[in-house]
């Protein structure tokens, strides 16, 4: 785990640095009136007006389902600069995730873990575990190797 950033040390800080970057491109951002609802079955509905920002990955690409807001999930992605709740639920290509508070437009990059949302964080908010998260990522993901 510890090649890949991950805490080898689980209950103490994590002594390593992070090496691997999930990232997804915004592909709309969204007005959602207050009272409106976002994602399948519409479970998150906006507490006030809101922007809502559609990510082109879902579970078919290895976000666990179980960091939707449904599951109780607190989870977030890094997208303008700031920490952002993914709402709603996550479908098979898409993630919503509520970016009222934060400038963001179609092609940025928002982060779902690396330098700024840990993996061992991110596999936590989906009740899982780092390797889980790995070893799941889908197929039409660009890979990048670094020196």
């Amino acid at each position: 785990m510890a090649l890949y950033g991950g805490n080898p040390l689980p209950g103490r800080p994590n002594p390593m640095l992070p090496v691997v970057t999930l990232e997804a491109r915004v592909l709309q951002v969204r007005d959602v009136p207050m009272g409106e609802a976002v994602g399948y079955n519409s479970t998150w509905r906006a507490t006030r007006s809101s922007k809502v920002a559609l990510l082109g990955a879902g579970y078919r690409d290895g976000i666990p389902r179980r960091m939707s807001s449904v599951f109780e999930g607190k989870a977030s992605v890094w997208l303008g600069g700031a920490r952002c709740p993914i709402v709603g639920r996550i479908s098979m290509d898409m993630t919503a995730v509520d970016v009222t508070e934060v400038q963001v437009k179609r092609g940025d990059l928002a982060e779902f873990f690396g330098h700024h949302i840990s993996l061992d964080e991110a596999a936590a908010s989906a009740g899982t575990i780092s390797w889980e998260l790995l070893t799941h990522l889908g197929s039409r993901y660009e890979y990048k190797y670094i020196k």
